[in-house]
């Protein structure tokens, strides 16, 4: 009887068997061998690295507002691509604005990963580069931009007299919403020391509302263990560029703006080195010397500072004969050195006073530590206000003569030793003309907690 007959085996012809296995190697190696070479090739070439540059360029260029060049684009994946030799120009004047020497763009869970290394900026463009990323940037509404995620080691800001300041570990992150865009900003400043390797960092949060009815800009800054030089805040008002160049700013800050106008409030800050001559008027000024402003609180506006509560320290200074005269004699002292030329002006070791300005008066005590000693000097007290006249408020009008009587006088004479508008600087810093303008509803809104929005 017939067994049933197993499997059939196959049976390859050994060439046949050699062919195949010629095949599975080229498509299994040889084929992704030659595909790299050939896009490494391609890469290389001119016509793809000139496709590849306008790919960038064009985009980046409308997308941030400004002339934008890249040197060098090399692509690792469709989602991967390194950037190299990025510089910025202004998209009219051509002013260079800024380089990167590298970019590392992802794209990844729909938004953009991106780290930039060794970045560098011109101190002369941060005006035109704050109103360019607001104006261009930050209006765009949310359909415009992607959420991104941006890290840089190190951020310079340099000018030509190679004066540098630096920022480091910088994490930004962009969140676009078809309402509003939030941009939150985390920054250490300053070298790192063996006392304090990681200091606290800085925090600036700005909101964009987009709402036709509500199209304002907030800001909020939080300093962290060090402060901000004030002339890296200077685009946000220009007055702190009169402070003196190296001034500091550490505390919090909210600002809001609306239309033209714009109201900001400061708390629990302090702005150190300050060069008081420099405020106060560049020749013959009415104060010299260097020292910090503490504010517990502030609020000012575009029309000017509608109050302020703090103190004032300078050292090593010259104030005003008749500065300190007229102050004697409105009776804001309760006791001042003699003084024998008025004309003159008296040197001082410490000037020390806690203040509070409002826009109908101005109250003013000494330091309470030392017998409310307004001025000393090696020889001992030139002038004071004890606390327990604090409520003999002076009424704001007042206080431009204690300083148009000097102003005026030196005004007339010829050549004049101070110039007019050195007035003007310092009256900016007064609710003067605030007390005299209606207020609008525009600008003095209260702040919305930004570093509590939702993701």
């Amino acid at each position: 009887m017939p067994q049933p007959m197993g499997p059939r085996s196959w049976q390859l012809h050994q060439s046949t068997r050699r062919g195949l296995y010629k095949l599975a190697f080229i498509a299994a190696g040889f084929l992704p061998l030659a595909t790299a070479v050939a896009y490494c090739l391609l890469q290389s070439s001119s016509t793809f690295q000139g496709w590849q540059l306008r790919r960038w360029t064009q985009p980046l260029s409308a997308q941030l507002g400004v002339e934008v060049q890249i040197q060098q684009v090399r692509s690792r994946t469709p989602f991967h691509h390194q950037l190299s030799g990025l510089k910025l120009y202004h998209p009219e004047t051509k002013e260079f604005i800024g380089e990167v020497h590298t970019a590392d763009v992802r794209f990844e869970s729909r938004r953009w990963q991106i780290l930039l290394s060794d970045c560098r900026w011109q101190k002369s463009q941060l005006a035109t580069s704050w109103r360019m990323i607001h104006d261009w940037f930050l209006c765009r509404t949310g359909e415009h931009t992607q959420a991104a995620d941006v890290t840089l080691n190190q951020l310079a800001f340099v000018s030509e007299d190679a004066d540098e300041s630096f920022l480091r570990n910088i994490q930004v992150e962009l969140r676009p919403r078809k309402e509003h865009v939030v941009v939150e900003l985390h920054f250490q400043q300053g070298p790192l020391t063996e006392d304090n390797p990681s200091p606290a960092a800085s925090q600036i949060f700005v909101k964009r509302n987009h709402a036709p009815q509500h199209l304002s800009t907030e800001l909020q800054l939080i300093t962290g263990t060090k402060p901000i030089p004030c002339e890296l805040l200077s685009p946000l008002w220009r007055g702190l560029a009169e402070l003196g160049p190296h001034t500091e700013f550490q505390g919090a800050l909210d600002l809001r703006v609306q239309d033209s106008q714009w109201h900001a409030t400061l708390k629990n800050c302090q702005l150190r080195n300050i060069n008081f001559g420099q405020l106060t008027g560049v020749s013959n000024a009415v104060m010299t010397g260097f020292g910090h402003i503490s504010l517990n609180e502030a609020h000012l506006t575009n029309e000017g500072l509608e109050s302020a509560l703090g103190g004032l320290v300078a050292e090593d200074g010259r104030i005003s004969s008749q500065l300190l005269r007229n102050m004697s004699e409105l009776g804001l002292l309760d006791h001042s050195a003699k003084i024998e030329n008025p004309i003159s002006d008296l040197s001082f070791e410490t000037a020390s006073v806690i203040f509070s300005i409002r826009p109908d008066k101005f109250q003013l005590a000494g330091d309470q530590n030392n017998s409310g000693a307004v001025l000393c000097d090696a020889r001992g007290l030139l002038a004071a206000r004890g606390i327990q006249h604090w409520d003999e408020a002076l009424p704001l009008e007042q206080l431009p003569q204690l300083l148009f009587g000097r102003i005026q006088a030196l005004s007339q004479t010829s050549p004049p030793l101070i110039e007019s508008d050195s007035a003007q600087r310092l009256l900016r810093w007064l609710p003067l003309r605030a007390s005299r303008t209606t207020r609008t509803a525009n600008g003095v809104d209260s702040f919305s907690s930004l570093r509590n929005l939702n993701h």
